[in-house]
């Protein structure tokens, strides 16, 4: 009783970061009405309790809207590289189980690769502060990731692929209906991008939480790094410097792109 007292608490205390959620058009495609919505929501906040991430179960309830609002008849798959420790997998696979879809989960499973010299040190300019990275950081082994999914989301809709983005991103053939990208490095937005963007369907979104971190998104800009990567104009990103609003005030690391076809033109 006192952990659904806190709960609730918790959501009457930011009311903006589940309003558009309970709104009846998301889910209505999914048959996902109020009630599934509310336990999905106390699942997301039990989550992020019992599983360490390092991202917010409103950020999580940000991509849970888009895929929600995924045109059922919309084919593919959703695409997570980075899990951690499994929190947000454990809360997007609920999501998939929803709307029948498969969670395709990249991960090194061994924390992030060696930094090269510019990616050690990353300064995040709305909050005044530094970020410093070094390999192994951030990591979850497969038995754990896969234990907590078992424990807290659904682990029958998801697929592993473990190892560097490098040596296994080039493999996956999959359409993608949404990407989340919680990846840290600039090198491995690179491969990441080079390697999912192809396959995401138009008018679907790529998410990043590296939102607040301008050095990282500054390549969502860059004209001549696209025109010769992927042939195609930059997308711009939603969200940069600051992330979407799921806090009052304070933001979020969240933001996201959308795969326009007339970019890509």
């Amino acid at each position: 009783m006192f952990k659904l007292y806190n709960s609730t608490l918790a959501i009457i205390a930011f009311p903006s970061s589940v309003a558009y959620f309970f709104r009846p058009e998301v889910g209505r495609n999914y048959n996902v009405g109020f009630f599934k919505k509310l336990e999905l929501l106390f699942k997301f906040i039990r989550n992020t309790k019992k599983i360490p991430t390092s991202s917010s179960w409103r950020e999580h309830l940000e991509i849970a809207v888009e895929i929600f609002k995924i045109p059922p008849d919309t084919e593919g798959v959703v695409c997570e590289c980075g899990t951690y420790k499994g929190g947000s997998t454990a809360n997007l696979s609920l999501v998939c189980r929803l709307v029948n879809r498969k969670l395709v989960v990249c991960d090194s499973f061994m924390g992030l690769p060696n930094p090269n010299e510019n990616d050690k040190r990353h300064y995040l300019i709305h909050s005044s502060r530094y970020l410093e990275y070094q390999k192994g950081d951030y990591k979850g082994s497969l038995e754990e990731v896969k234990k907590n999914i078992t424990t807290y989301g659904c682990i029958s809709v998801c697929k592993f692929i473990p190892g560097y983005y490098e040596q296994t991103l080039s493999n996956l053939s999959e359409k993608l209906t949404l990407v989340f990208l919680d990846v840290d490095l600039v090198e491995s937005l690179k491969t990441c991008l080079t390697n999912l963007w192809p396959h995401l369907q138009t008018g679907c979104k790529l998410f990043s939480h590296e939102a607040l971190n301008l050095n990282f998104i500054s390549l969502f800009f860059d004209k001549e790094w696209w025109r010769d990567n992927l042939k195609s104009f930059p997308p711009g990103f939603v969200g940069a410097g600051t992330g979407l609003p799921t806090l009052i005030r304070t933001g979020s690391s969240l933001g996201y792109t959308l795969k326009n076809g007339e970019l890509s033109k």
